[in-house]
């Protein structure tokens, strides 16, 4: 089994002690039977969500590999990316994305810019760069998996459009708008062809280049896709749903923005009451529409 990709598909939760990896780790021969013996325990403490105990017997792995198999091996570099995987679920993402960085460069020397091995973990870097909020490290990283998408998974429009979409992304957050406003209008493009305008994803990419074009001043157009994104939320989702409620809150701020309140305050009133059905008078969403 390919523990790149285990930790994303677990089947079965066993229940093992620590004591037990303790002595499991200092137990260890130096050959990949044993080594997936305890990939698969640390799959069983993922799949358990005992995240912190899944990263500690991930750090002993590390160790190991590198002791058994050399800093260079195919061994170590899964590890290095199951312990980054482990943070990233933990919400860790600068730890998550240092562990990952040291994984994709190794990877680069073993393995083939096209390996499908080598693009899933850069997959995972470029989420870690992304959450941790490293947008300009994360630029040539999702220009690299968009450019092999283009080029290998082409025939996917989902999955081009996805990375189109967060290669958008993070030319805003570096405030380089016409790049972003580029990538954020193909992913649209792509999703439309390939899904129609009534689907979810389309509404998604479409309340994204709403937001991008208030950012740049272009209100109008700006307005017509909020508006549009709204209608796609309550055809899919109803009213009673948060996609519905964060658009709808999107749609009305604009038009507040925009001196158009006779149109803003109905929105603005019927989004408290949703926020306060969803999550109740005392929580934090519904106090922060009051304020």
């Amino acid at each position: 089994m390919n523990h790149i990709y285990s930790l994303l598909a677990f089947c079965t939760i066993l229940f093992v002690s620590k004591a037990g990896f303790a002595q499991d780790i200092k137990d260890l021969p130096c050959d990949s039977t044993s080594l997936d013996s305890l990939n698969n325990k640390l799959e069983t403490l993922f799949a358990a969500g005992s995240y912190q105990e899944a990263l500690n017997l991930s750090h002993e792995l590390l160790k190991t590999t590198e002791s058994c198999f050399g800093m260079s091996s195919k061994e170590h570099v899964e590890s290095l990316h199951n312990t980054g995987y482990v943070l990233l679920t933990m919400k860790k993402y600068q730890e998550s994305s240092d562990y990952y960085q040291k994984s994709v460069s190794l990877a680069r020397r073993i393995y083939e810019p096209h390996d499908p091995v080598y693009i899933n973990i850069l997959k995972f870097y470029a989420q870690a760069l992304r959450r941790s909020g490293q947008y300009q490290a994360a630029l040539p990283v999702h220009q690299e998996i968009y450019d092999y998408t283009l080029k290998y998974d082409g025939d996917d429009p989902k999955l081009l459009a996805t990375w189109s979409n967060s290669l958008g992304l993070v030319y805003r957050n570096l405030a380089q708008l016409s790049e972003a406003k580029q990538y954020y209008e193909q992913a649209l493009e792509i999703t439309e062809k390939a899904l129609g305008k009534n689907s979810t994803t389309y509404a998604i990419y479409q309340n994204n280049l709403a937001g991008l074009q208030r950012t740049m001043g272009n209100y109008e157009q700006a307005l017509k896709n909020y508006s549009e994104a709204l209608y796609n939320a309550e055809a899919n989702f109803g009213k009673e749903n948060e996609r519905y409620a964060l658009r709808q809150r999107n749609l009305a701020g604009l038009l507040n923005y925009m001196g158009r309140y006779e149109k803003a305050v109905p929105l603005l009133f019927e989004n408290q009451t949703i926020t306060k059905n969803l999550h109740g008078e005392q929580s934090v969403e519904y106090s922060r529409l009051l304020t």
